[in-house]
């Protein structure tokens, strides 16, 4: 063996040394050794076969201010804001909404363990809650964003381990906090006619 296959050995070794000491001691490393390569199901629905239809009322509440904001539909089918103030809600947002709702899929399985602590879901940031029309509920925990920024780890109510579903799926119903989905109306132009306008008919004098 020559010297610069030695060195290139001796080289391995300590980067490898270097990162087993960074796992087990920074807390960005634990999480890490934690969190085991999730099984990728990018396809998996994470409310199986729910529908928009079934839906009847949403909320999502931000678990560190407390603030949440309520969504319900009625007997005729309208959707109104119930919290944080009671007004109309604005149809098109809510319909992009349930078909958000319903087709949130979930980018990974935490497969390998049960501990929720690297997770952010000991005490998860936000929590969202649809309620169907047959009286269920479908509830999830919002946890800490994974390392890469595109997803959030989640955990549904009944569950033991948590998931990863897409930022993109998820952030506007996180925004709803900051801007509840009221039914704005479109104003009304009313015209007016200056005093100083030109007759629209000449009245021609009789020789």
């Amino acid at each position: 063996m020559n010297r610069k296959t030695t060195l290139i050995l001796v080289i391995v070794l300590v980067v490898l040394g270097v990162f087993t000491w960074w796992l087990q001691t920074s807390p960005q490393g634990k999480a890490a050794s934690a969190t085991p390569t999730p099984a990728v199901a990018t396809t998996t629905p994470l409310w199986g076969d729910v529908t928009s239809d079934q839906v009847s009322g949403l909320q999502v509440t931000d678990n560190t201010s407390g603030n949440s904001v309520v969504v319900t539909k009625d007997s005729l089918g309208v959707w109104n804001v119930v919290k944080p103030e009671a007004r109309l809600a604005d149809v098109n947002t809510m319909t992009s909404l349930l078909g958000t709702f319903t087709t949130l899929a979930v980018m990974a399985d935490i497969t390998s363990t049960t501990d929720l602590a690297p997770f952010g879901l000991i005490t998860p940031t936000y929590g969202l809650q649809a309620d169907l029309a047959n009286g269920a509920s479908l509830k999830v925990a919002i946890g800490d964003r994974i390392p890469t920024g595109t997803g959030y780890y989640v955990l549904r109510a009944g569950d033991a381990k948590p998931k990863v579903v897409a930022d993109y799926g998820l952030q506007p119903f996180i925004d709803l906090l900051n801007k509840p989905p009221y039914f704005v109306p479109t104003p009304t132009v009313t015209p007016t006619i200056s005093s100083g306008a030109p007759a629209l008919f000449t009245a021609t004098p009789t020789p």
